[in-house]
């Protein structure tokens, strides 16, 4: 499987007014690609900008510039009324989030001297309740988990390398899709992770049992996976390509 490309934003409201909300979220997010921006950000600040462009255009409001503070807390007011299909509220971080995507768009606006000031930069963004798992797996529980995939194929092999990695370490989707043959540190037993959450490379720590595993991978199964010899990410798709996120994701629920 290919890597998924990336997919162009639909255009709404005036695509050719240059203070319009289509024109300056397309300058935000190539702005934000420019400066290093993770796709996952990038892709996260549009959806929800987007969202608020939208709402905002329902009531005739077309550009940034004609946006107030009381606007964003009306917007703010129609996030916490809204509710879902099964009928439940959003989530107070998902309301959260909406706002803090929106404030650091208008924060940018200002930067670059669309506007002169932003319009949300004092909104009160709601708090977030501290809350615990609702469930703990057990022992038995997570071993029958990593237990899962069949170790007499080359893609269960991967399979269990990869559980036992996400166990051991914690580590993100992403950060697991672009681990290197070469970040996997035996005698220190970590993991090199480069350009992680926020952009920034780190040591992860690395249980025995997880690097068994992967060197299992390495030794039995990457070769009958591999079909560019220069590829030195470490684990691949059967066409011998790298993981992404969501494919990662499908395997992990099966």
């Amino acid at each position: 499987m290919s890597k998924k490309q990336r997919k162009p934003m639909q255009p709404f409201g005036d695509a050719n007014d240059p203070h319009g909300f289509w024109r300056l979220l397309g300058e935000h997010t190539e702005w934000l690609r420019v400066h290093n921006y993770s796709e996952a950000t990038i892709r996260k600040r549009a959806v929800y900008v987007r969202s608020f462009a939208r709402w905002c255009l329902d009531r005739d409001l077309f550009q940034p510039r004609v946006i107030t503070k009381p606007i964003i807390e009306s917007f703010q007011r129609s996030l916490y009324r809204h509710r879902k299909q099964d009928g439940k509220p959003l989530a107070w971080s998902g309301q959260h989030l909406h706002l803090k995507e929106v404030r650091s768009f208008f924060a940018w606006l200002v930067k670059l001297n669309h506007l002169p000031f932003s319009p949300a930069s004092e909104i009160d963004l709601p708090k977030q309740p501290a809350t615990l798992p609702k469930a703990i797996l057990s022992a038995d529980e997570v071993e029958r988990i990593l237990s899962q995939p069949d170790t007499t194929t080359p893609l269960g092999i991967r399979d269990r390398a990869i559980l036992e990695t996400f166990y051991s370490t914690g580590i993100r989707r992403a950060e697991m899709c672009s681990l290197k043959i070469d970040d996997i540190q035996v005698d220190r037993q970590s993991l090199f992770v480069e350009c992680g959450k926020g952009q920034k490379d780190r040591y992860v720590p690395i249980g025995l049992r997880a690097l068994v595993w992967i060197a299992r991978y390495v030794e039995q199964a990457r070769d009958k996976l591999l079909l560019d010899k220069k590829e030195r990410t470490l684990f691949l798709t059967h066409h011998g390509e790298p993981l992404n996120p969501d494919t990662l994701t499908e395997y992990s629920r099966r």
